[in-house]
């Protein structure tokens, strides 16, 4: 349980603290929270923002001032988290009432919390409550939970500069939004039945088509769901298609239409859930968490899921009803719901996929101002638990566009843009770090739109013009061009990064390393019809020297067979308690240390003459790969003097590679460091590519200092 620390000193009936509270608290919802229960209990004063927090600063009687504090933590909203509350006594000033002053937007650094998150309690209350006016409400939302980034235009946050300015507040609504004492006070997305977003269901049979709109489409949408219709919705991820995950022909449809979209399940609850899958406590928060991130659950053995949708995988995503509608629907079935994100598709895309089969459509006409699709993060445990750490795969809705700060100051407004798999942008002024929602693969057109759309969108949120852009030194025309007319336009320079160099510096920056590491790169490079994709590297933030690598296995393509061993390559290791691996010889060949693939791809060869089932060789090449590097590391320890290794890439999202990689190195006392807020994938690149190119600078700056005082 949180301590409250009050610092002692001689009080009086009617005194003045200040009340420093630590965490994610900057929210305009939990200020109006903190005044309510302040002019409640006659408490006068005024609320300020801190660096880490805010400040109170509360005159009246200390025991209300006491309750309040106390009331602060038990009854906060639920996307609030507080870390630590510390009481002060301070000289007493007199205050006539109780002020939150007015943001500077342009100039505020840690009071932007415009995050989309799950609906919270009250409203859950509210919306299952047959008198309540929101009854089943699918938009229900007040000023501590609902939409922000999807649906915000501009700064300040005012319902003029929403996508909802377009809806007139009926009276009820209005006096809600302009009461105090009312939850939903300057809730600027405020909304209900009578004046919100209409809903619309359209749908087609052998019978004809048909029109439903708002209760009644609801209602039609959730019968055509229980009698295994597919569904295509619409939310603030954009549209996304689901079926009855026991209906064998929808689910069918959707995994056999859309193989390139991975599925995952929204459940009803924690109970369900553990129907499915085992669930540790760390999962259990995740799950819970007003973020909603869809998180990778171990399978039960004998899981309910068919094993046409899970195709043998040990790990599978779930995600918990985080909106109005997802709880209106799960109020109404008891089955989980196969869903798939279709991201940037439209309407039009989604028709030509299912040509001929009969489908369903509920949209409605509130439109996004930035497409944001679902976060996905899975939870990492160290066998001897001395690491316990939340992994984003996937940073987007629930956690963007809130800044990161890592304690590092940019020395300019800098814009990195990523690369093309997996991408993201990010900007950086002084110690604020923003990194985008994950954008997808952008070589695909639909892709481009929205990476655009969302950079402008940010450049414009957090009024940041860079004069600085890095980018990735790779050939990528769509990234180049834009760099290009980015750098015109804004008169800015283009600083070109290694991406291996920035995947390490990302894990680096999360880890506040600022010396020089052991770096490792565990990348996939299937696409270059290469399975090792790993790279040794002496790395600090300003430069990056390759020390050694594991060789091409690339001999493997001409082996019978080959293509099912990639295909499983990258899957969920099957034989977990194989110790196995194949001989590991190591060659120095100009100062860098190769793990030759040669003993490697004999001992597969050899495997297969002997009929070695598929999961045991899958095994002992991923025991191979924390062998080998297991060996350089030992090496490039006693040449370097260097204890410190951090680890990137997106291999490391394979549970097996992590678990054996970070268990093998600890037990040589080697110092691992791992990225858990930051996606090890290639979309926590651009806040590497941000820092390297920041530290180019100023060791060039520092450089002329240095030259101009040695000439003086």
């Amino acid at each position: 349980m949180l301590k409250i620390k009050f610092k002692k000193g001689k009080i009086k009936n009617s005194d003045s603290f200040r009340v420093h509270i630590k965490g994610a608290v900057s929210g305009i919802g939990f200020k109006n929270f903190i005044k309510r229960a302040a002019e409640r209990r006659n408490i006068n004063g005024v609320l300020s923002d801190e660096p880490c927090g805010i400040s109170i600063d509360a005159e009246g009687d200390k025991d209300k001032i006491y309750d309040l504090v106390s009331k602060i933590y038990e009854d906060k909203p639920h996307s609030v988290t507080i870390e630590s509350i510390n009481v002060d006594q301070i000289e007493y000033v007199s205050y006539e009432n109780f002020k939150i002053p007015e943001v500077d937007f342009k100039r505020a650094k840690h009071s932007l919390s415009f995050s989309d998150i799950a609906i919270c309690p009250d409203c859950i209350e509210e919306l299952f409550n047959p008198k309540n006016r929101r009854y089943f409400y699918p938009f229900i939302s007040c000023s501590h939970c609902g939409l922000r980034l999807s649906v915000l235009r501009d700064l300040p946050y005012e319902r003029k500069n929403t996508t909802m300015d377009q809806f007139e507040l009926c009276p009820k609504c209005l006096k809600e939004c302009q009461n105090l004492s009312d939850r939903r006070f300057n809730n600027h997305i405020n909304s209900c039945w009578d004046c919100g977003p209409r809903l619309r269901l359209q749908y087609r049979d052998s019978s004809g088509e048909y029109n439903y709109e708002r209760r009644e489409a609801l209602d039609k949408a959730i019968e055509l769901l229980k009698r295994g219709t597919i569904l295509v919705f619409k939310d603030s991820s954009g549209y996304k298609i689901c079926s009855n995950l026991f209906s064998d022909s929808s689910s069918s449809v959707i995994e056999n239409n859309f193989k390139d979209i991975e599925s995952y399940l929204i459940i009803k609850g924690i109970k369900m859930a553990e129907e499915y899958a085992r669930i540790n406590e760390k999962e259990r928060e995740l799950l819970l968490s007003y973020r909603r991130p869809k998180v990778f659950l171990r399978l039960l053995e004998n899981t309910k899921v068919p094993e046409s949708i899970r195709d043998e995988k040990r790990y599978f995503k779930f995600q918990l009803p985080y909106s109005g509608f997802n709880y209106a629907v799960f109020k109404n079935i008891d089955f989980p719901l196969l869903v798939k994100e279709c991201g940037c598709l439209t309407v039009e895309d989604i028709n030509s996929i299912l040509l001929d089969i009969s489908w369903s459509l509920l949209s409605h006409d509130r439109e996004a101002s930035v497409y944001s699709g679902e976060s996905e993060a899975k939870v990492f445990i160290s066998r001897d638990g001395s690491l316990s750490k939340n992994l984003i795969i996937r940073r987007s809705k629930g956690y963007v566009p809130s800044p990161l700060i890592f304690g590092y100051q940019a020395a300019n407004p800098t814009l990195a843009l990523g690369n093309n798999r997996d991408s993201s942008f990010a900007l950086a002024r002084d110690d604020n770090f923003y990194l985008s929602p994950y954008l997808g693969d952008i070589s695909k057109e639909s892709n481009q739109v929205n990476y655009r759309k969302t950079l402008d969108y940010y450049m414009k949120l957090f009024k940041i013009e860079p004069s600085i852009i890095a980018i990735g030194k790779e050939e990528n025309p769509y990234l180049n061009g834009l760099a290009e007319e980015l750098s015109k336009k804004l008169n800015a320079g283009i600083i070109e990064v290694e991406s291996n160099h920035a995947r390490i510096v990302s894990s680096m920056l999360e880890n506040s390393l600022d010396e020089d590491v052991i770096g490792i790169v565990f990348k996939n490079e299937l696409e270059k019809r290469d399975m090792f994709g790993f790279e040794f590297s002496l790395t600090s933030t300003s430069y990056s020297k390759i020390l050694g690598y594991f060789e091409s296995l690339e001999d493997l393509s001409g082996i019978d067979n080959s293509c099912n061993i990639k295909s499983e390559w990258l899957g969920q290791v099957k034989d977990e308690f194989c110790k196995e691996s194949y001989s590991i010889e190591i060659r120095e060949v100009d100062s860098k240390l190769i793990v030759l693939s040669g003993s490697i791809v004999e001992g597969v060869i050899a495997d297969m003459k002997r009929a070695v089932p598929q999961p045991r060789i899958i095994a002992k090449l991923y025991n191979s790969i924390v062998e080998g590097t297991y060996k350089i590391s030992l090496r490039l320890r006693r040449r370097l003097k260097i204890n410190k290794i951090s680890l990137a890439g997106d291999m490391l999202e394979n549970v097996f590679l992590l678990t054996n990689i970070y268990e093998r190195l600890r037990s040589k006392d080697f110092e691992v460091y791992i990225p858990g807020s930051i996606p090890a994938n290639d979309s926590g690149i651009s806040l590497g590519q941000l820092v390297v190119a920041d530290s180019i600078i100023k060791e060039e700056r520092k450089n002329s200092r240095d030259s101009l005082t040695y000439s003086l």
